[in-house]
């Protein structure tokens, strides 16, 4: 176990609370989805190749992880190999395999799979947050290809997210925090404490976790 990965849906802050644990002496290492082939034929129409666009991030967030993370060094993925297969139950969910039922079906396989072979993380941080408050924090930075995210996929995919972190029994930790009480943008205490609440759980990674039912919430302020 090595790096730690953060787990949130759009909007959430993952790549803001990376850059500040930056700021402490971690290293953030940012996802590159704009690599991925089908990023653009995606956002305009997800049903015509949402398989093939998940299997090109799931490839991407594996890769990025098995050739950059390194034991001993304080390292930050933006993203975790956990969230592919919660945005796949939720792809399903809202009909986006239909057309490709095969493909669908062996890329939630493959979500399972790869992640199960993939280096394992030192921590993971669930960044919990209510949907309202993704919606307004995505039209806020204006990013075009997310602003037309409805609001009924983004709670339904924080539902999946929460369903699949009480699955995966492989003995990393899991830190939620409360995204909605903490803001380590503007506020430079609660930047502060964030920075000591993650810290404080990496240093107890080594001790015996409690059970997904009993899992620590950061306190709130």
């Amino acid at each position: 176990m090595s790096h730690i990965e953060l787990i949130a849906g759009v909007g959430a802050g993952k790549s803001a609370l990376a850059k500040c644990l930056k700021e402490h002496g971690f290293t953030h290492v940012p996802e590159i989805f704009e690599t991925n082939p089908y990023l653009e034929k995606f956002h305009k129409n997800p049903f015509s190749c949402a398989p093939q666009f998940g299997m090109e991030m799931l490839k991407l967030h594996a890769d990025r992880i098995n050739t950059v993370a390194k034991d001993g060094e304080k390292q930050v993925f933006d993203f975790s190999m956990v969230t592919n297969e919660a945005y796949a139950r939720t792809w399903k969910q809202f009909g986006m395999f239909m057309l490709k039922r095969k493909e669908g079906a062996a890329y939630m396989q493959a979500c399972r799979d790869v992640r199960e072979t993939t280096k394992k993380p030192a921590l993971r941080i669930y960044l919990k947050l209510s949907a309202e408050t993704q919606k307004e924090r995505i039209l806020k930075r204006g990013r075009e290809l997310e602003k037309g995210t409805p609001k009924l996929f983004l709670s339904t995919l924080k539902k999946n997210l929460e369903k699949v972190m009480d699955t995966v029994d492989d003995g990393v930790p899991l830190l939620v925090i409360d995204a909605e009480k903490y803001d380590w943008v503007n506020s430079a205490e609660d930047k502060k404490e964030v920075v000591r609440i993650i810290r404080e759980a990496l240093e107890t990674t080594q001790k015996p976790q409690p059970s997904a039912k009993q899992r620590p919430q950061a306190p709130k302020p």
